[in-house]
């Protein structure tokens, strides 16, 4: 295994006038690009479009591993570039248009000593973390990550912005150059910046992944000494991640065994909760018996109630048809008496107000 490699660069909307690139950007020729290239030209290369990567032989899609996917990138490219253009800022001289050069992209590029192989397991670690740390280290800024697999060593790109206004804020050697005075501590600042960017991502992903933070030329290693480091750092990744894998695996299994516990008990509960259940409706449907024999018992006594007033009327309806018949026969007498008196009769004043009709 190697040492680690990350980098971040600003780009603007159109390219630099600086000194020939040292970097990957060749023509189909041969020859180093002049000047550094544009976002748009950066994007192209980042996409994989026709004729913008030269230095790779047979291209191919990049891999999405975050964010915006690539075939979205350059209309999305475009729509930042405009709102570039109506970005103002503050001068002594008062407000004007943000520059055209002013870096309104960053992109960041880590890369892995050894192939894109799945099968690699310090380079699935590797990417992993990787992906992690950018999203960490850039935050909101962070608009896509992509994975390249069209060269001989694996690498991610990573590509920020921030709504089309000055980009230098997020790239860690500039914003610390900007907080000091003078070209020789703007210079230094920019150093510790990088370094300390550097030393973070070992810490969070290079020793995880086997990777060294500074090469055998620096610390002037002898060959041996150099593969024996990389030796020991491959081993101790690897022994790293088998054991990280088993820990994850007994964490899993461990939560599988509180979650099947955990159901256990639930059941369980949810048992006891069912008898105890059954045991009230028990109880109610007792209750319940009880209170029917009651109402039961009161509907059968007034049911007799009922039948004896039943009783009660139809011996009063029987006498008192049998004594309307002794009125009827004792008016029949009456009448009959009154016919046989003759109007002069002395009779008593209480016999005539006997006999007499009713008016």
């Amino acid at each position: 295994m190697g040492c680690q490699f990350i980098r971040e660069e600003c780009y603007a909307r159109v390219r630099g006038q600086a000194a020939p690139r040292t970097g990957a950007g060749r023509l189909a020729n041969g020859k180093r690009m002049l000047g550094k290239l544009a976002a748009r030209q950066v994007i192209a290369e980042a996409i994989r479009e026709q004729g913008a990567a030269p230095h790779v032989d047979s291209p191919k899609p990049p891999t999405l591993l975050f964010g915006m996917a690539a075939e979205d990138l350059a209309l999305w490219w475009e729509q930042v570039e405009d709102m570039s253009k109506n970005v103002t800022v503050s001068t002594v001289k008062g407000e004007r248009k943000q520059r055209s050069d002013t870096p309104i992209l960053l992109g960041a590029v880590a890369s892995y000593p050894g192939p894109a192989d799945e099968s690699d397991p310090l380079y699935v670690e590797w990417r992993g973390r990787t992906v992690a740390w950018l999203k960490d280290h850039y935050k909101g800024t962070l608009v896509t990550v992509m994975e390249h697999t069209d060269e001989s060593y694996g690498h991610i790109h990573a590509l920020c912005c921030d709504a089309g206004r000055s980009i230098k804020s997020l790239h860690a050697g500039f914003s610390a150059a900007s907080k000091v005075e003078g070209k020789k501590e703007k210079s230094d600042a920019y150093k510790i910046a990088e370094r300390a960017l550097q030393d973070d991502y070992s810490k969070n992903v290079g020793v995880e992944s086997g990777l060294a933070r500074i090469g055998p030329k620096r610390r002037r290693l002898t060959r041996s000494a150099w593969r024996a480091e990389q030796q020991s750092n491959t081993s101790l990744a690897l022994a790293t991640t088998h054991a990280r894998c088993v820990i994850n695996d007994a964490e899993t299994k461990a939560a599988e065994i509180i979650a099947a516990a955990s159901a256990v008990e639930l059941d369980r509960e949810k048992v006891e909760q069912s008898r105890r259940n059954i045991l009230m409706s028990q109880n109610r449907l007792i209750e319940a018996s009880g209170m029917l024999r009651i109402k039961d018992d009161e509907i059968r006594k007034k049911a007799a109630s009922v039948t004896a007033a039943g009783e009660n009327r139809k011996q009063l309806e029987n006498e008192n048809r049998l004594l309307k018949k002794r009125i009827d026969a004792l008016t029949s007498v009456v009448l009959a008496m009154q016919e046989n008196l003759a109007p002069d009769d002395p009779v008593s004043p209480l016999k005539q107000m006997i006999f007499q009709k009713p008016k």
